[in-house]
């Protein structure tokens, strides 16, 4: 979970993506990331965040010519 705190506290907005990317609502979102009384996730997006985070660091496909 602190990778994914790190990652959308790097740039604004990425919380709001990742809550759209899970279906939830964003404040769902910054309850999971609270770093005094975080709210755990269910599985389901856990494993979401996972999968978003791994989307995040691929490099853009470079179109073939």
């Amino acid at each position: 979970m602190e990778y994914v705190r790190r990652h959308c506290d790097q740039q604004r907005g990425r919380k709001a993506a990742l809550a759209k990317y899970l279906g939830v609502q964003p404040h769902m979102v910054s309850a999971w990331l609270d770093k005094k009384e975080p709210v755990k996730p269910n599985a389901e997006n856990a494993l979401g965040m996972v999968e978003w985070l791994q989307k995040q660091s691929r490099p853009p496909a470079v179109p073939a010519i």
